[in-house]
């Protein structure tokens, strides 16, 4: 909200429910109160004017069926190779390249490997693996699997 001609404007929290015409002395006062506490004062006479709202939504999600089963673990088998540096330690070699769309849960690899996808990489260290969790997450773990 902002006086009318303003260039800037304050949020003022509006109580969670339908607002009817009878709200708007409260809604003024609100306001009236936030400027006061920034600018020690209101501007008397001045109209305000409600610029945006900001809404947050929530949702109860469903109940749980429980965990999900374990995957059954089995060894993933890399798309390509790629030749990297690994920042760490300085060392050139060649890091395996998984697809994630192609992991199931149960998928297992050891690094160094790289776990590509359309907005993000994955990488996985020397001395660290990677596995595929039942809800399709990617845990990883240091040491060999």
């Amino acid at each position: 909200m902002r006086y009318v001609g303003q260039g800037h404007e304050i949020a003022v929290p509006l109580p969670a429910r339908p607002r009817v015409a009878a709200d708007v002395p409260t809604i003024r006062a609100a306001y009236d109160a936030e400027y006061t506490r920034f600018y020690d004062r209101p501007v008397p006479g001045s109209d305000v004017e409600v610029m945006s709202y900001a809404v947050t939504v929530a949702t109860l999600p469903p109940p749980s069926a429980g965990a999900a089963a374990p995957a059954v673990p089995y060894r993933a088998e890399p798309a390509r190779t790629q030749t990297v540096r690994d920042t760490a330690t300085g060392v050139v070699a060649d890091w395996a390249i998984y697809e994630r769309q192609g992991l199931r849960p149960g998928a297992c690899f050891a690094g160094p490997a790289i776990v590509v996808e359309a907005e993000t990489s994955t990488l996985v260290g020397p001395g660290w693996s990677g596995q595929i969790t039942a809800e399709g997450y990617i845990e990883l773990v240091r040491g060999i699997a």
